[in-house]
């Protein structure tokens, strides 16, 4: 009788949770209309400086180029004192250094497209390319942030049940990048903190001097990431 009454409490507490679990579609949707309307569907360029913790100090510098359309590229110059270029494009992170093919580059070029998708359906079949189910949502808690999952168990984006902005991004290789702290530059509300974490190391992505961009025809091909 005890062990009854338990499991129809609990089926009582559940319950409402598991209904209240909107769509992914309905989700997505509504992340892409806060994107549109922060002003993030367009291609924003940013200086960037990386640090091992979010005090400590830069280990390199350099610029950040985000296109909505599907490819961030990111140019450091290391205080090592060489150059890395790296390009995500919906395919994948290639990388080099000094001109050079650099094999398996620390992560530190984003997917800042999910940011910036101005439908619903253009954010999961984003999710989708990079290994996410777009048919899958849940419900998870990173940190203090309560959010919608998409994604399953590969790929997977997460949204703030609050403010619906991408809190964090699950890539497939493991590697875990969370949107800390966002400010209003140039008419638009971009991220300027990101935390990369790695299954070896993280990192901090500072993001200052944001401003609208006109790319190069050639700003994310494979003739740039060789280049000096």
């Amino acid at each position: 009788m005890r062990r009854a009454l338990l499991t129809a409490a609990l089926l009582v507490t559940a319950g409402p949770a598991l209904a209240h679990i909107p769509a992914s579609e309905t989700v997505a949707r509504a992340a892409a209309d806060t994107s549109r309307g922060q002003g993030r569907a367009r291609v924003f360029s940013f200086a960037v400086s990386v640090s091992t913790s979010p005090d400590g100090d830069p280990i390199a510098k350099g610029e950040l180029l985000a296109d909505p359309g599907g490819s961030t590229r990111i140019e450091l110059r290391h205080a090592e004192g060489f150059a890395e270029r790296q390009i995500r494009r919906t395919g994948g992170l290639a990388a080099s250094r000094d001109g050079e093919p650099l094999a398996e580059p620390h992560p530190f070029a984003p997917p800042f497209w999910l940011l910036q998708a101005a439908t619903g359906g253009e954010l999961l079949a984003h999710l989708g390319e990079l290994g996410g189910d777009p048919s899958q949502i849940a419900l998870g808690y990173d940190g203090a942030r309560d959010c919608y999952v998409l994604g399953g168990s590969g790929a997977s984006l997460w949204i703030d049940k609050d403010s619906y902005q991408v809190a964090r991004v699950d890539l497939a290789d493991g590697t875990k990048l969370r949107f800390l702290a966002w400010a209003t530059r140039s008419g638009a509300v971009l991220p300027s903190r990101i935390e990369i974490e790695t299954p070896a190391l993280t990192f901090t992505l500072e993001l200052t001097n944001a401003a609208p961009a006109t790319p190069a025809p050639d700003a994310f091909s494979d003739a740039w990431l060789s280049g000096r």
